[in-house]
């Protein structure tokens, strides 16, 4: 997977969203205090708003597909994982 998070962002259009918390000098809202599902539905709904998140995926969704990923042993890890984190993200793709 190549470009930084902040360039997805913005290709998302949803790049006024910081997951990090706080609000940096680009004025991104803070999710620091939120759950991790209201900030995930947050990143989809801005997703699918811009057109770019496919209608019928769910912050649960993403939640247990990335508990999936992190299931992988230290060695599948750095051979299957970006491949899989990519096949994660182009499945939530309008």
């Amino acid at each position: 997977m190549d470009g930084g998070v902040d360039e997805r962002l913005e290709v998302a259009g949803i790049g006024d969203v910081d997951a990090g918390g706080g609000r940096g000098a680009a004025g991104r809202r803070d999710l620091g205090d939120q759950p991790i599902g209201d900030a995930i539905e947050l990143l989809l709904t801005a997703g699918r708003t811009a057109g770019t998140i496919r209608p019928d995926a769910e912050a649960r969704d993403v939640i247990v597909l990335i508990s999936w990923l992190s299931r992988l042993d230290d060695t599948e890890l750095d051979a299957r994982g970006p491949r899989l984190l990519s096949i994660l993200v182009d499945g939530l793709r309008a």
